[in-house]
Formats: C-alpha cells, structure tokens, sequence
C-alpha cells in the first residue's frame, strides 16, 4: 500500500488503536494515534480516563496534531502511508475541524483517502473500554461515560467518496484490518470536495 492515508473513526473502546496497529503489521503504514498526539498533554495533567478532562487541553493537543501533520505533508516519503485514529462525533464541531485537517493532509499528499466509521454495540465497549492497557496509555476507562457518548453521540458522518462504514462488535482485529485493506486497494484518489 502505498501514499494511502487511512482514518479510522470511532467511540473510545472501539478498537482504533488495535485495528490500526494490525494494519500497520499487514501493510507497513504507520499509526497515527490520537493519543502520540494527545499523551504529551495528558500525562503532564494527570489523566486518570475518568476524570472530565478541561476543555483548555485541546488547544494544546490541536498544535501538536498541527505539528504531526506539517511533518506528514512536508517531510515524509511521498510513498509512505499512514493511520490516523480518533474519536470524533456529529456533535463536536472541534471534531469535523480535525477530520478536515486530515483530509487536507491526504489532498496536499495527493493520497489515496478512506475514512472508516468503526461502529460497536454498547455491551461490547463497556467490556473494553476498562482494560488495564486502557489506562496505561492514558484512554477513557469510564463505562459509564462511554454509555453516555453512545447514546447522545453519532460518530461522524464523512461525504467523502471513499468513506466506509464497518461494524466491528464481533471482528477479531486481524479480521477488521483485513477488510479495510481489501477496501482500501478497490479506492483511487478522489477529488476532496
């Protein structure tokens, strides 16, 4: 896979972080995680995952993020492919801000683009969203919370040619990865609107 920037879009406990690393292991691309850009941040605050975290914080991690995609854009291999993950909703205006910001990302790169709505029942997330690599790698670890953000949140919707939904309650990872890249390799760039 090559030039290929895949964003993979989901509720916390949806499995982003696991499906891309084993689509990193499958194609080579490198994971983008919302948390190498996020962690910096929240580790200097203390993020438990169930703390409400301050709404100051993003303006921090959006420059970092900035960063990141700079480098993307101006300094990484034009051949080279990359995952973004994040978790982004209809509701959060900051949300569609940082998917554009990706888009463009893949328009400046003249990339292949294929944004994936990862989807999962609430009991399934609830049984993820507490694991203990959860908290090590400063996520939400808050059932409760995450029963909330399903019920009163849509994860965003993209009208982007290439978008993709997938439902990955029963999917192992390797399967999830799977068929994003079978997917993946059916799509040519498409003009970003």
């Amino acid at each position: 896979m090559k030039n290929t920037v895949i964003y993979l879009i989901g509720l916390p406990g949806t499995g982003k972080y696991t499906i891309a690393k084993e689509i990193e292991r499958q194609s080579g691309a490198l994971v983008i995680d919302n948390h190498l850009i996020n962690n910096p941040i929240f580790s200097v605050i203390r993020a438990d995952g169930k703390t409400p975290l301050p709404k100051e914080i993003w303006d921090y991690t959006a420059a970092i993020g900035d960063i990141v995609r700079e480098v993307i854009v101006n300094l990484a291999p034009p051949e080279e492919s990359f995952i973004f993950t994040n978790a982004l909703t209809e509701e959060d205006p900051l949300g569609l801000a940082v998917y554009n910001k990706v888009v463009e990302v893949a328009s400046l790169r003249k990339s292949i683009f294929a944004p994936i709505r990862l989807l999962c029942d609430l009991p399934t997330l609830q049984q993820r969203i507490v694991s203990k690599n959860r908290t090590e790698r400063l996520k939400m670890t808050d059932a409760k919370g995450i029963a909330k953000l399903h019920r009163d949140k849509t994860i965003l919707k993209s009208n982007h040619p290439n978008t993709m939904s997938l439902d990955v309650t029963n999917l192992e990872a390797t399967e999830a990865a799977q068929t994003i890249l079978t997917y993946v390799k059916t799509l040519v760039p498409a003009e970003i609107e």
